[in-house]
């Protein structure tokens, strides 16, 4: 058998035959389209697809000679079929072997004899050497893919595949140059393939079908449908379509959106100049040295500047004019995401059944049998292909078999029992999550759903059968195949002479005639929910159902998508609940004890009282000066809309020199966190993914709401610190390879190798001592680059292998003023996005592209996202199934909020509160001295009321050590103690003995003797 393309056989076109009966010689082009439109069995789809709805109205007065031509260059889509595996006859194959078999004795002939299948024959005829027998079978077979997805027992397995021709140039008959000059003109014009998951090496590939054969217990011969599906289709529901239509309409909304642009841009660049201009000639009249001039030169200064000011304020209306025309255009499409056009939308799968009914005819068997969808989605019984399943607290839904990963994909806690059932999602939202907020289960019983999946064969399918049937007495029945009730389908002689006289029409009546389908099984169609996930242990299969699973957004997500509507306004927040919230913050300002709950062993920040204890008296020599960002006041923010961006709590533009003992062997940069945007041009940055995610939410509000947006930092959990690039720079930069034994750093070096079970093994990391390679190692691969952040602050970990404490680096890298805040504070920055912008690459160590946008400044004081966020909050607290994990279902909805008036008093009331409960005006922001010690490392710390002045003392005493050794190389650097006793002018022999009492060598960290 070739695997070579051929052309589709049996079907026919019923547009092409209309136009034959049809009486009319002249008329116009309109009136041919309307009178084929009214004959029988010319369908509206073929119409559209030969685009002879565009064509023929276009004609005027014409002849039917012409209208045929018109049909000849628009012809029905070209059909190709291409076979992988083996394609005989029936019986062909099998009669050779039997022949084979009673010629010969042995394994082989023993096994052909039994019915043995291909596959068994094969390996019974190469352990006995019966080379005839492997060449005969294995020249007639061609490598399938899917062959292990498939009911035992069949023979002559296939897989069909109907194409479309590639619309990119073929050498074939071109000269290079012509070649070359071919590619140019379809890359102009935009001329793709489509490349499927399943298909990846085979263009154009509409819908394919997996079947083999079969024989009855009468001997009958059965053409066995183990699966029909079309990559194509799917991927265009969920993506959309490159129609002609689709295409000019993203060229015209393009050309929109850059004049819309251009003229925001000028209409800024005026607004912008007029009002520089005057405020310059404000300070001019404000400055001592203009009482010194004459008087009217001030009255023209004065004048002068009221010009001005009237100018640039009667610019602002048309500012804000071009604002809203340049928001109101939608967000351009990108044409590579959409899939190539394609015909036989709504009825590949009619397509694909008429192709395998005209084969079974023309081919002499007796019946087509269906794989029911009980045994389809039997197929995908989760103990069977995982695990474990594990939901992180960022909506990330993993499952991995034998350490290899078959489902890592974002989903919403109402979604989970689509993808893992309703059982196996209520088990897994009962467990209890781990200290990184993660939930696991495993040693699954459990069936993944399969409702998509029964619908689509044990309805769609059986019903356009029993319809295709109904003039031939043919109906669907049911065919036992070892206990497995296969759907039947009998090909009875009078089918079998139309089939094979007449053909099959090309497009052919709906499934079910004057009726639509419902439920389950329309989900295979787009018109109701997809169907769930199946998690197999093929990558191709999960990879194709996860691009074709749409996510509608039940729930919160649906209800704030719906129409673009803002969302219903939360009702007021009482004066006391607002109170209440302040005094559950305010300590939490003032760096005090605060535990999660009541009886919880960590504080709201994730600390033990060991690590916070410890926190207290920790020294931290960050270096750098930060600007000390503006608060911004609410008041002034009225009518703007501000949506949640949700970031790890590092500081920025700093350097971490040293922490407690540790001394880095080189000075870490920190590029991190809530101030990233200030004196830059943009406002934040992150991955591609998440930075698409801010701006798309942005462009969404903007439109929702009608109303200019503002982005609002959000603070994560503890653990979304692991990601940063910086972080892991910092803790591999305090790695001292000289204080560990070889066997403690090829065992630290090993549990990195041996990866989470997320990430999964790196066994190509090179290793701590190699800083460099690792450095690189842990900013390419982000999985990486978390499991070893979170192994540095694993007490454990440190302790066995002479680590430095990962959880000392963090609190030093964090930003003072968000060390012991819950998870969730907002308002440490604050920035107008700038959501018609696209994303531009970012220098930044850790992410890939900056958000466009302009830092404004922070909150008065750190504020819960209950407060910044009140609406999308009440729409999460309505949902019973989100309720639970709030926090979660508002990142994954995407938090948004009005500043109104009521918004305005609450939080007016929460800062007076703030105030009275602090003693501040503002929350604080550490100031650091230039080339010098962190203020905050002494100053700070004595005036804590909390502090004792021993501890005081002692911490002005660090705060001299790292002062004074900081240049000290690393391998001669003395401990703390040490480094005291020398201060009191101690000999080598006090040194020594003092080594020995805290079991610390030279360059080490002092270890406290229990």
């Amino acid at each position: 058998m070739s695997a070579a393309a051929k052309i589709l056989r049996g079907l026919v076109s019923k547009t092409d035959e209309a136009l034959n009966t049809i009486k009319r010689e002249k008329g116009t082009g309109a009136e041919f389209l309307r009178e084929l439109e009214k004959t029988p069995g010319v369908k509206p789809a073929e119409i559209k697809d030969r685009r002879l709805d565009k064509v023929l109205p276009a004609m005027g007065k014409t002849t039917k000679a012409e209208v045929k031509k018109v049909l000849d260059q628009n012809p029905p889509p070209r059909i190709e079929e291409q076979t992988i595996g083996p394609n005989l006859p029936p019986g062909g194959l099998a009669d050779w072997l039997d022949k084979w078999a009673e010629l010969n004795k042995g394994p082989t002939a023993d096994a052909i004899l039994r019915g043995d299948s291909w596959d068994d024959v094969v390996k019974v005829a190469g352990r006995e050497g019966r080379q005839d027998v492997l060449s005969r079978i294995e020249s007639q077979r061609t490598p399938t893919s899917y062959g292990k997805y498939v009911i035992s027992g069949g023979e002559n397995y296939r897989e069909v595949l109907l194409k479309l021709p590639s619309n990119r140039p073929s050498m074939k008959n071109m000269s290079r140059d012509e070649y070359d000059a071919a590619v140019e003109a379809a890359d102009r014009a935009g001329a793709r393939d489509y490349l499927s998951s399943h298909w990846d090496e085979t263009p154009n590939v509409l819908a394919h079908a997996r079947v083999s054969d079969r024989t009855g217990p009468n001997g009958e011969r059965i053409l066995h449908i183990e699966e029909i599906q079309s990559d194509w289709h799917q991927a265009g529901r969920k993506q959309g379509y490159l129609t002609p239509e689709k295409k000019a309409e993203l060229e015209a909304q393009e050309k929109a959106k850059i004049k819309a642009s251009s003229d925001l841009r000028q209409i800024q660049r005026e607004y912008d100049q007029a009002r520089e201009y005057s405020k310059s000639l404000d300070a001019k009249i404000a400055s001592p040295e203009f009482a010194s001039l004459p008087p009217e030169q001030q009255a023209r200064f004065r004048e002068s500047a009221r010009s001005w000011g009237e100018a640039w304020l009667a610019k602002l209306p048309e500012l804000m004019k071009a604002r809203d025309a340049f928001l109101n255009i939608h967000p351009v499409e990108s044409a590579s995401r959409l899939v190539p056009d394609a015909p036989f939308k709504k009825s590949w799968h009619e397509l694909t059944m008429k192709r395998l009914l005209n084969y079974a005819a023309e081919n002499n068997y007796d019946r087509i049998a269906i794989t029911p969808g009980a045994e389809q989605a039997s197929r995908y019984d989760l103990s069977k292909h995982i695990d474990e399943l594990v939901y992180s607290d960022d909506g990330t839904l993993y499952a991995a078999k034998g350490g290899k990963k078959v489902l890592n994909q974002r989903v919403s806690p109402e979604e989970l029992h689509k993808y893992i059932g309703k059982d196996a999602a209520e088990k897994l939202m009962k467990t209890s999550p781990n200290e990184v907020g993660s939930r696991t289960i495993s040693g699954l019983d459990l069936q993944v759903g399969g409702e998509g999946m029964k619908g689509f064969y044990d309805k769609i399918l059986p019903d356009y059968l029993n319809n295709l049937g109904k003039p031939y007495g043919a109906s669907v029945g049911t065919y036992d195949l070892n206990g497995v009730p296969l759907h039947s389908f009998d090909i009875n002689p009078q089918m079998r002479q139309e089939i094979t006289s007449k053909g099959l029409p090309l497009y052919s009546v709906p499934a079910i005639e004057g009726a639509a389908a419902t439920g389950a099984g329309a989900a295979m169609f787009g018109e109701q929910e997809k169907a769930p996930v199946y998690i197999s242990d093929n990558p191709d299969t999960m990879r194709l159902e996860l691009e074709d699973k749409q996510m509608a957004g039940g729930g919160v997500a649906k209800a704030l998508k719906e129409a673009l509507k803002p969302l219903p306004r939360a009702a007021a927040k009482t004066k006391p609940e607002i109170e209440a919230i302040a005094e559950r913050m305010a300590p939490q300002v003032l760096g005090e004890y605060v535990r999660e709950k009541p009886k919880s062993a960590v504080t709201v920040a994730g600390k033990t009282r060991k690590q916070f204890e410890r926190e207290k008296e920790l020294p931290v020599d960050v270096r750098g000066e930060v600007k000390t960002p503006e608060t911004v006041d609410v008041e002034k923010l009225k009518g703007n809309v501000v949506i949640g961006i949700p970031g790890d709590p590092t500081i920025t533009d700093r350097a971490l020199h040293a922490v407690g003992d540790v001394r880095l062997e080189s000075a870490s940069p920190q590029h991190g966190g809530p101030l990233y945007g200030l004196g830059r041009p943009e406002f934040w940055a992150s991955g591609i993914g998440p930075a698409t995610r801010v701006q798309n939410l942005a462009a969404e509000v903007a439109q929702q709401y009608g109303a200019p947006v503002l982005g609002k930092y959000v603070m994560m959990g503890p653990e979304s610190i692991n990601y940063a690039q910086h972080f892991a720079d910092a803790n591999l930069q305090a790695i001292n390879p000289a204080k560990m034994t070889q066997a403690q750093i090829d065992g630290f070096n090993d549990l990195i190798r041996r990866g989470s079970p997320k990430s999964g093994p790196r066994p190509s990391f090179p290793g701590i001592e190699d800083t460099g390679a690792a450095y690189l190692h842990f900013q390419l691969d982000p999985e990486l680059r978390k499991h070893f952040n979170a192994l540095m602050q694993q007490p454990k970990v440190t302790e066995a292998f002479n680590l430095p404490s990962g959880q000392d680096i963090r609190f030093a890298v964090t930003e003072p003023a968000l060390r012991n805040l819950e998870t969730g504070v907002t308002g440490y920055s604050l920035g107008r996005m700038k959501p018609g912008e696209g994303l531009k690459l970012s220098e930044h160590p850790t992410y890939s592209h900056d958000i466009p946008g302009e830092f404004m400044g922070q909150s008065r004081y750190p504020m819960p996202y209950e407060l910044s966020f009140p609406d999308t909050l009440a729409a999460v607290r309505a949902n019973p199934a989100q309720a639970p994990q709030e926090f979660g279902s508002l990142k994954m909805v995407g938090p948004r909020q009005i500043i109104d008036q009521q918004m305005i008093d609450e939080i007016r009331i929460y800062e007076e509160a703030m105030k009275r409960l602090t003693g501040k005006k503002k929350g604080g922001v550490v100031k650091l001295a230039a080339g010098g010690l962190s203020k905050a490392a002494v100053e700070a710390l004595t005036k804590m009321r909390s502090l004792s002045k021993e501890f005081a003392e002692k911490s002005a005493e660090h705060a001299r050590y790292i002062q004074e050794t900081k240049n000290v190389p690393t391998k001669q650097l003395p401990s703390f103690e040490e480094w005291k006793a020398l201060q009191m002018n101690a000999t080598p022999e006090n040194i020594e003995q003092l080594r020995k009492e805290t079991g610390n060598k030279r360059g080490g960290s002092i270890k406290k003797k229990r």
